[in-house]
């Protein structure tokens, strides 16, 4: 075995061997311990190099999921049903790069959501406001310059956009509006058809809060699921969407979705939906997170969080979620077992407004918060974000979150309308 690493270590994993070397080892062959910050190095290292030289000492200091427990390595290893023999290597984690600073750009309106759009002379980020705009900015070397503004559809002022999607092929930019229309244009800004969804007397004005589109391949629409204040998903089917300008008239009323097409189950607003394969995360105040069927149109499992959530987010493999809530903490759900285990740690003083994780690393998701700061977590070891950015003093906080996977993006939005994109690059942050 390697010697004991000089370098600060944030988590340390103890890999073991198969039972059956034919076979990938399984997720219990790679048990992962996870050493918070407050751990001393000194003690780290000392530990790690016992267990190395294989000596008689057999206790060690870790941390599972954030949680400092001590306990011996024979009993960690009776618990899972390992062996101490079958311990193959230990590999160790250094913490990620620390970034630069950052410069931003700003147009002066509350930013709602924000997408990254690939053309062929570059990037272009789209942001939606609570006002009812979209702007674009090019994006070149990191660098953001103004390049369009414009209303998200005639009539659509002061109607928060609160959702954006874009068709490469088609050429064609989606925004969903608070009140339930759906606008397709060009990147440009102009305008070119709206699908109005249909509301009855009794559904409270403005009550879309948020929106997703369901894909089942990049270029079509399976459905697209709107959660509403009044805690309902409104699922519209693929057959009332059609992406062909050309069949299209200037505006058309969206069927009402009939009560087979929706689904109940919160009791308050609904604040995010999340794909995650064939089903359906969403997040409420009402304190909940619940997994839906699509195919079978009914729910599966509900988790209560306990407290009001703001936002949700999936990691890259699907193994666990990320709930931001009203209390300033956020809520690390483990799907891997059969009941999700629940991690929660107070992010930041206010409420947390926005989650993401990275669609390019499993184990790094970022918070956002009513105290204007931004966090970059570690999952395997959350005793502290290993980056953290604050905003200038004042009224202004973060209010959306975007993390691009072709170019390892993460944008933030704020309530004073400043743009900020991080970019990752070997390994490091770069931020522009």
């Amino acid at each position: 075995m390697a010697t004991a690493p000089t370098t600060e270590l944030r988590s340390v994993r103890l890999v073991f061997e198969s039972d059956n070397v034919k076979k990938d080892f399984e997720s219990l062959n790679n048990l992962e311990i996870f050493v918070p910050d407050s751990f001393g190095r000194k003690s780290l290292r000392k530990t790690i190099g016992q267990l190395l030289k294989d000596s008689s000492v057999d206790s060690l200091d870790f941390a599972i999921e954030g949680i400092l427990l001590r306990t011996t390595l024979g009993k960690f290893c009776e618990k899972y049903e390992k062996s101490r023999e079958k311990v193959l290597e230990i590999l160790c984690f250094e913490p990620e790069a620390e970034p630069k600073k950052l410069s931003s750009a700003s147009q002066g309106r509350w930013l709602s959501c924000l997408q990254c759009v690939r053309l062929s002379d570059g990037t272009q980020v789209v942001a939606g406001d609570a006002e009812g705009f979209l702007s674009g900015w090019n994006l070149s070397d990191c660098q953001f310059s103004s390049s369009w503004e414009t209303l998200a559809c005639e009539g659509g002022h002061h109607s928060t956009v609160i959702g954006i999607d874009w068709f490469p092929s088609k050429h064609l930019l989606v925004s969903c509006l608070q009140t339930g229309v759906f606008v397709f244009g060009t990147l440009e800004g102009k305008e070119g058809f709206r699908l109005r969804l249909y509301q009855p007397v009794d559904v409270k004005k403005n009550s879309v809060e948020s929106v997703l589109f369901y894909r089942n391949t990049s270029e079509e629409f399976e459905s697209v699921l709107l959660g509403t204040f009044k805690g309902s998903i409104l699922r519209i089917p693929k057959e009332e969407f059609s992406l062909d300008p050309g069949n299209q008239r200037k505006e058309k009323n969206l069927l009402s979705p009939g009560t087979e097409e929706s689904l109940h189950g919160h009791s308050l607003r609904v604040s995010s939906l999340v794909s995650s394969g064939t089903n359906v995360l969403s997040s409420s105040w009402d304190g909940t997170v619940k997994i839906w069927d699509l195919n079978k149109r009914c729910l599966t499992s509900s988790t209560n969080i306990g407290r009001a959530v703001n936002s949700l987010s999936r990691s890259l493999n699907q193994e666990y979620f990320i709930a931001g809530n009203m209390d300033g903490s956020f809520t690390l759900l483990d799907s891997r077992q059969e009941k999700p285990a629940l991690r929660k740690k107070f992010a930041h003083s206010l409420a947390t407004t926005a989650v993401t994780c990275s669609p390019c690393k499993n184990h790094l998701f970022c918070t956002a918060g009513r105290d204007n700061k931004v966090k970059i977590w570690d999952s395997r070891a959350l005793s502290a974000p290993y980056y953290e950015s604050v905003g200038k003093k004042g009224n202004n906080y973060v209010t959306c979150l975007f993390w691009d996977r072709e170019e390892d993006l993460l944008l933030s939005g704020s309530s004073g309308g400043e743009l900020v994109c991080l970019s990752f690059e070997d390994a490091r942050i770069q931020l522009s």
